[in-house]
């Protein structure tokens, strides 16, 4: 029993992804001799706030950039979208931060903070000096830089680029050591000056500068909107529409939650530490939990928190004690049970598996199933809705006889997701695999009656027995040689008679796989490879082999290399 007292126990607390926390308080049950250090470390399911940094506190974000920036959807006629803006903040809004977004400049819906630091057709040195010394004065936590794009539709020493673009960012820390700057790389466009690979160029140049200064501990990361936007989500030929713009702002709050709520983020961490004194062990410590806003797919799945004890109170040293905590996720995407792990198949068995998808939907979602050509299933498709969401729905599989001798192997189910709800576009579906134990065999039964005959070679010494070893074939390396266990195996020994051109000769081997064929050598009796051949004749080879796994002739065949 632990000295250590939970003054609520979360066995039954739920706390969401991206959700509010839960709190919970710890003290001791009996006054120490000596000060009680408690560190409490999450298992990477749940994060603590932290103490010293009040989690509802006022989160200042500086979007800095061009028109992109400014939230310009079409140059002519629609300038005052917000952009990206407009979207992250109806994401962050539902957190557990009161968010800032802070700049001298001002654009976008009135439902939103309109405040930023967008500079319309500027290029990057632009950028930098209209911000100049707005960082120092607002000191930022969190700085969303995205500049570059006029650069290239200029054709402004794009060569040097980056660098300037890098000078720009070391300008940022240099005014505001602390703030964490996300620097996106540049959405494509139809307008690039010269060619299409120019931004491909820029933003691989973008990833390395931001590497670089990552390495010096510096708050920096990348966001890509190039793999998550394609030239149809361009309202022009260079700003993107209103789904491009969703888009966006999924790709920054989800590097901006790393940020904030990552296990060395701002505010939440894995481990915190209380100490317990003489004085204070009867007061309750106050722990705050909220739920990692992880990318993972992973539905309804559980947390642990380990609390360790340590004093020179022996008593209360080296005492432990761990809370579970239900985790409920909100990464859309869809959840594979199957019936049983490993996931194994015979051929003409069938089995089950179960498929819900991790998080509400807003409209309907259908799931494709793609299954390989050995598999068949017993619906293609499964349709979800904003109320059967979470109800697993079954699927059975069958893996088809295909008579043909291949070994074990795996197949797969792809899923292929369709749905209006953008939160379920473009999504990197699981897939789920089987291991067919195949129940095809090279040879059904053995004739004993009708040995396979081995043809004796020329040049056989007659005064010596000889060894035959090999190799057998399996389906992954048809046409190579390699032992069942990594070594030879011994077949048998063709035993000395000088009278007798074949003779008949048993084979067997008790391999868990079966071959698909046989290659192997003879040896003399004492081991040494071709130690008595003569008139040069090298070792030769034992072959037995199959044609689109149809076995061609009954016999063992030495093919003489003469």
């Amino acid at each position: 029993m632990t000295d250590i007292l939970i003054t609520q126990s979360l066995r039954d607390t739920q706390v969401t992804e991206a959700g509010k926390p839960v709190t919970y308080g710890i003290r001791l049950a009996n006054a120490p001799s000596a000060p009680v250090t408690i560190t409490i470390t999450t298992d990477g399911q749940t994060l603590l706030a932290n103490p010293h940094k009040p989690l509802y506190r006022w989160m200042r974000i500086m979007p800095i950039g061009d028109s992109i920036t400014y939230g310009v959807i079409d140059s002519h006629k629609n300038t005052q979208s917000g952009g990206y803006r407009t979207y992250l903040w109806q994401h962050l809004k539902a957190d557990p931060y009161r968010i800032n977004f802070v700049g001298s400049q001002a654009s976008g819906p009135s439902s939103i903070d309109r405040n930023h630091e967008g500079y319309r057709g500027k290029v990057i040195d632009d950028i930098m000096r209209s911000v100049d010394g707005k960082i120092a004065q607002q000191h930022p936590n969190v700085v969303l830089l995205l500049a570059g794009t006029n650069d290239i539709m200029q054709n402004r020493d794009l060569a040097h680029a980056p660098q300037r673009l890098g000078h720009f960012i070391d300008q940022i820390f240099k005014q505001s050591p602390e703030t964490a700057v996300l620097v996106g790389m540049l959405p494509p466009n139809t307008r690039s000056a010269d060619n299409p690979h120019q931004i491909q160029t820029f933003n691989a140049a973008i990833i390395h500068l931001v590497n670089q200064r990552a390495h010096h501990d510096q708050k920096v990361r990348c966001v890509d909107f190039s793999s998550r936007l394609s030239t149809r989500d361009l309202a022009d030929q260079i700003h993107p529409g209103a789904r491009g713009y969703q888009k966006m702002a999924k790709a920054w709050y989800d590097s901006l939650i790393g940020v904030l709520n990552g296990p060395d983020g701002m505010f939440l961490s894995r481990q915190q530490t209380f100490t317990f004194t003489p004085r204070n062990w009867q007061s309750a410590q106050t722990v705050t939990v909220v739920a990692n806003d992880d990318q993972d797919t992973q539905g309804k799945h559980q947390g642990l928190i380990l609390h360790q004890a340590q004093s020179a109170d022996t008593r209360y040293d080296h005492q432990a004690i761990t809370l579970p905590i239900t985790v409920i996720d909100n990464d859309p995407g869809l959840i594979l049970i199957p019936q049983q792990q490993p996931n194994l198949l015979n051929e003409g068995s069938t089995t089950t598996y179960e498929v819900m998808l991790s998080s509400q939907p807003a409209k309907k979602v259908v799931v494709h199933l793609l299954p390989d050509p050995q598999l068949r299933l017993s619906r293609s498709q499964l349709t979800f809705t904003p109320n059967n969401w979470k109800q697993p729905q079954t699927v059975e599989v069958k893996a088809l006889e295909d008579n043909q001798i291949g070994g074990s192997h795996r197949s797969i189910i792809r899923h292929q997701i369709q749905s209006r709800d953008l939160q379920y576009q473009d999504l990197n579906v699981n897939r789920i695999a089987f291991t067919i134990a195949d129940n095809d065999s090279l040879f059904n039964t053995v004739n004993t009656a009708t040995p396979l005959a081995l043809h004796q070679p020329k040049g056989f010494d007659s005064g010596a027995d000889w060894l035959l070893q090999g190799h057998l074939f399996h389906p992954k390396t048809r046409g190579l040689k390699q032992a069942d266990d990594g070594h030879l195996s011994n077949f048998g020994v063709l035993k000395n008679n000088s009278t007798e051109s074949t003779q008949s000769f048993e084979l067997s081997w008790t391999s868990a796989q079966q071959p698909i064929g046989l290659e192997a050598d003879f040896f003399s009796q004492e081991g040494v490879l071709g130690n008595n051949l003569r008139n040069g004749l090298s070792a030769g080879h034992v072959n037995l082999f199959s044609n689109a796994d149809a076995l061609i002739g009954s016999s063992l065949t030495y093919n003489n290399a003469t």
